[in-house]
C-alpha cells in the first residue's frame, strides 16, 4: 500500500498521465497495483486519516495540533509520546491494524506493523529497546565502550570550559 498524503484524485491521474509519477505507474501496471479513493471526512489531516485507515476509527483527533484535555496543554501528532498515546487507544477500540505483520514508513501510527520506521508512535528508545536481540545489544556496547567513555568525558570536559567561560564572560562583563 502506497497512502500519498493530501493528494486529490484527479491531481494524481494527471501526474500519472504526465508520467510525472514513473515508479507508481510502474507499479499499477506491471506489480498489479490499484488505484482506491478514500475520503476522510474531517479533520482531513494525516493522523485522523490514517487512524481511519489503519484501524478504522474515523475523527480519532481533532486535528494535527490540538489541546489535550487530560493535560491542558497544546500537542503536535508528531510528538512520540502523544501519538504512541493515541495508537494505544486505537489498538485497544478499533479494528486490527491493517499493517499488521508488515511495515511502515513516516507515518504517524505504525498500524500494528511488526517493523515500522521514522513513525512518531513508535519513536524513541523504550520501542528500539524492547525490540533489540540483547546478544546483538550487548555486542553493540561492548565493541563501541570506547567511544561512549570517550563521548562523556569529552562531555565533562566541555561542560567544565562552557562554566569557565560563562564565569570569564559574566565578570568581564
Amino acid at each position: 500500500m502506497v497512502q500519498v498524503d493530501g493528494l486529490s484524485r484527479p491531481e494524481l491521474e494527471a501526474a500519472l498521465a504526465k508520467g510525472e509519477m514513473p515508479f507508481l505507474k510502474q507499479l499499477l501496471q506491471r506489480e498489479h497495483y490499484r488505484l482506491h479513493t478514500h475520503y476522510s471526512g474531517l479533520p482531513s489531516t494525516t493522523p485522523a486519516v490514517q487512524a481511519e485507515l489503519f484501524y478504522g476509527m474515523p475523527c480519532a483527533v481533532p486535528s494535527f495540533s490540538f489541546r489535550d484535555p487530560a493535560s491542558q496543554r497544546i500537542v503536535r501528532m508528531y510528538e512520540p509520546g502523544i501519538a504512541a498515546e493515541v495508537e494505544k487507544r486505537l489498538e485497544r477500540d478499533g479494528e486490527a491494524g491493517l499493517l499488521t505483520g508488515g511495515s511502515a514508513y513516516s507515518d504517524n501510527f505504525t498500524g500494528g506493523a511488526e517493523e515500522p520506521h521514522f513513525c512518531p508512535s513508535s519513536m524513541g528508545w523504550g520501542p528500539s529497546l524492547r525490540r533489540a536481540n540483547p546478544l546483538v545489544l550487548l555486542a553493540f556496547l561492548l565493541t563501541n565502550l570506547y567511544s561512549f567513555l570517550r563521548v562523556g568525558a569529552l562531555l565533562v570536559v566541555e561542560t567544565v570550559l562552557a562554566l569557565v567561560d560563562l564565569l570569564r564572560g559574566t565578570a568581564s562583563g
